[in-house]
């Protein structure tokens, strides 16, 4: 029996790009780590954060030469680090009773006044990657691949190497209240913190996800996203799910960076992500090129 023609909404569908194509992740490794498509690994760390206003300037100096230290500590050309903070709009609940009059009419004067305010929280995020060799070298690494049986995405020892990275960063980034997103179980089933923050860069909410089978960039795509010439279109699931953003990148640094720079952007009263990466660059070719 000849099967009947696609309709014509199957057929824009069928040349329709889809969105999980352009997503990079492929599975699960372990509790911790997601593998790429092309080979890398990446683990996530969230951070808590550090109360700066209260710390005084000696002590931001001195947390920032040791964040300068752990990087020349875990330096490697096979790591790239990405640094996420997500801003969002949080409802501010403080709980609590009191018999006394004077300070439930306080109370009640502060709770309205919070009441009146949009709250936001910012989310700080770390992403540690493992990836391939970059340029000559990692062209050569390439081509040494196709003669050499194995998977680089369950290689074992970048596995092992990136966990020894992740636990230095750690270490070092206790004060901060550092701790390596997971999975964990629930009644649903397990789900994963890693997927879910990745979900947020990509759909722009942070919700439960379960751990699939299925190629994670296929599955984590739930909103249709439209780049126009300066605005960003955002479709969720129904019309109060859309909405519309628009990108800005830092041109130039100073020649001189410090603790604070983004301070006053992270004060603004506006949903953002803010992301910046940075890559080790192989010891020989950075002394070529600063030669």
């Amino acid at each position: 029996m000849a099967s009947a023609a696609p309709s014509q909404f199957e057929a824009l569908a069928l040349r329709e790009n889809r969105a999980g194509d352009r997503l990079p992740w492929s599975h699960h490794v372990d509790d911790f780590t997601i593998a790429t498509r092309d080979g890398m690994l990446c683990q996530f760390v969230h951070l808590a954060g550090l109360p700066f206003e209260t710390v005084d300037t000696d002590d931001l100096n001195y947390r920032h030469a040791i964040r300068e230290t752990l990087l020349r500590a875990v330096a490697s050309p096979h790591l790239g680090i990405y640094h996420h903070i997500l801003r969002r709009p949080v409802a501010a609940v403080l709980p609590g009773t009191t018999s006394n009059a004077f300070c439930a009419e306080i109370d009640a004067a502060w709770r309205a006044r919070l009441a009146g305010k949009q709250m936001f929280v910012n989310d700080l995020f770390l992403t540690v990657i493992r990836r391939p060799l970059q340029g000559r070298s990692g062209i050569l690494d390439a081509a040494a691949d196709l003669f050499r049986a194995r998977d680089r995405a369950d290689d074992v020892t970048g596995l092992r190497d990136l966990h020894t990275a992740v636990d230095a960063m750690l270490r070092s980034l206790a004060p901060y209240g550092a701790r390596r997103l997971a999975a964990y179980a629930t009644p649903a089933g397990t789900c994963s913190e890693g997927l879910e923050f990745l979900s947020f860069l990509v759909n722009g909410e942070l919700r439960p996800v379960l751990m699939p089978r299925a190629d994670i960039g296929q599955y984590l795509a739930q909103t249709r996203i439209s780049f126009g010439v300066d605005t960003i279109d955002l479709k969720g699931n129904t019309a109060a799910e859309r909405r519309y953003a628009a990108m800005i990148s830092i041109k130039d640094y100073p020649p001189a960076t410090a603790p604070g720079l983004l301070d006053n952007l992270l004060r603004l009263p506006h949903e953002m992500v803010v992301t910046q990466s940075f890559g080790f660059v192989d010891r020989t070719a950075a002394l070529g090129r600063m030669n």
